[in-house]
């Protein structure tokens, strides 16, 4: 077995969230203390398109994630000690046996435009061979068991025991709401497996590696016979391996002195900055793609509605549906996000891995289902539009031949007193002529209003037709 000279691991736990005011929430301080919780930073990464690195920049308003690390002075809200402080992990079915030490690096929040969110345990693990590796991604990411216990050392003589998973929720009730990615929402999600990240740097290649590739692919225990899955060869000596819960680079000294001080000094850095920031994004695309889905799932549109009300409330539920899938495609899906080929392999390999193509080719089918139904729905809106505009227009026809039988009569009434000099009211047999002239025009009007009424009616038949389908 070789020996592991540099590692980490990074524990991921994804979650949907909303905050009612975001700028108070990277501005929140330690309670009792005058210490942001959350200090703002950006991705250095090296090789990739600008508009790729824009994606996550400070400077830039048009970001789609904001990067968080919680300050050292915050931990304690949360029963943890410093960056450099030892941890035990006690682990199911071995309380009594061997301790894996570790070391919680970092504590990191990634927040999407979204509202998708990734909350981020940045490990380190101390002494151990890569068996310990793999147990300890294992142990670590088992949140729903109570028997995976963190020992913290507060005292010289005192020992406090935390839970991860205990850590994970107070972290997250610090946002207005906080929802997981459970088929059934009445489970709690930490019984979904957290996402790791990890690499790892060692001595020499061995015997047994592609068998250890394999089981931190998978997720299993050191003793897990574990089935084969795919590697990503980026060098000879750089081997990744993943699922849709795992990502993990192998990589190893060869003995040549400029390829083993790249990997000594640099590729470890690139890990985790360049590669882990497209894993995220990709990361991203996953869950905003199955929030999405889970939103249409729930629209449930009707064909049948005859309440123009309720047709106009069912079309902007559609229509936004149809645009948030639209401002995924323009604002979070990309094909290539560098001009280096093995950069590119990489990413094409994630998204094999966490199966983007098949979870955007179903949001793809239903928008276009839904875009059908809209367009279904706008001319049904157009049915109530049209028939509530003629009915309008009979009743203005109606008021305003009233208003003119009025303006006839009285016309007709005037003429009258000048043509034989008259006063109508003293020669009430004039009267005569106006109200026959009026009566006239009162019969033309009446047969119009006839035919126009006829019309509405079989335009409302209709319409009623239309509407049922």
């Amino acid at each position: 077995m070789s020996k592991i000279i540099k590692q980490f691991s990074k524990i991921i736990v994804p979650f949907s969230y909303y905050l009612e005011n975001r700028e108070a929430f990277f501005q929140k301080k330690a309670e009792g203390k005058d210490i942001k919780i959350w200090n703002e930073f950006s991705f250095s990464t090296n090789h990739l398109f600008d508009y790729i690195n824009d994606k996550c920049n400070l400077s830039d308003s048009n970001s789609i994630m904001r990067a968080l690390s919680m300050s050292d002075g915050a931990r304690a809200m949360f029963g943890l000690r410093g960056a450099n402080s030892l941890m035990e992990l006690s682990t199911r079915g071995n309380q009594a046996g061997k301790k894996l030490k570790v070391k919680l690096r970092s504590i990191n929040l990634y927040l999407f435009e979204t509202h998708i969110g990734f909350l981020d345990f940045d490990w380190e693990y101390v002494d151990g061979d890569m068996s310990d590796f793999v147990n300890a991604n294992y142990f670590l990411s088992e949140l729903k068991s109570d028997k995976n216990v963190l020992n913290v050392q507060t005292g010289k003589d005192d020992i406090a025991e935390v839970h991860l998973k205990e850590v994970i929720e107070n972290i997250l009730c610090l946002f207005d709401n906080v929802t997981g990615f459970d088929i059934d929402e009445n489970v709690s999600f930490y019984d979904l497996k957290p996402i790791a990240y990890s690499a790892i740097l060692l001595d020499k290649e061995y015997d047994e590696l592609e068998n250890d590739l394999h089981k931190l692919a998978s997720g299993d225990k050191s003793s897990y016979k574990t089935e084969k899955t795919d590697i990503c060869s980026l060098f000879e000596n750089s081997k990744w391996v993943g699922s849709d819960t795992t990502m993990t680079n192998v990589a190893w000294l060869v003995g040549d002195e400029v390829t083993d001080k790249f990997f000594q000094t640099q590729f470890l850095s690139n890990a985790r900055m360049g590669y882990f920031y497209l894993f995220l994004l990709i990361l991203n695309r996953k869950f905003t793609l199955l929030k999405r889905l889970h939103q249409i799932n729930k629209l449930n549109p009707k064909s049948a509605i005859l309440d123009e009300e309720q047709l106009r409330l069912q079309n902007e539920a559609l229509s936004d549906a149809i645009l948030k899938s639209q401002l995924y495609e323009i604002r979070c899906k990309f094909y290539r996000p560098s001009s280096v080929s093995h950069i590119n392999k990489y990413y094409d390999y994630i998204l094999t891995m966490q199966q983007v193509d098949i979870y955007e080719k179903e949001l793809t089918e239903k928008t276009q289902t839904l875009i059908r139904i809209t367009e279904e729905s706008k001319k049904r809106l157009e049915v109530f539009e049209n028939y509530r505009r003629v009915k309008w227009q009979f009743y203005v026809f109606l008021i305003a031949q009233i208003i003119g039988s009025i303006t006839i009569f009285k016309s007709m009434w005037d003429i009258v007193e000048k043509v034989f000099n008259i006063s109508i009211h003293e020669n009430l047999l004039f009267m005569i002529i106006p109200i026959a002239v009026t009566l006239v025009y009162a019969i033309g009007v009446g047969i119009q209003m006839v035919l126009k009424y006829k019309e509405m009616k079989k335009l409302e038949r209709w319409s009623q037709k239309q509407l049922k389908g």
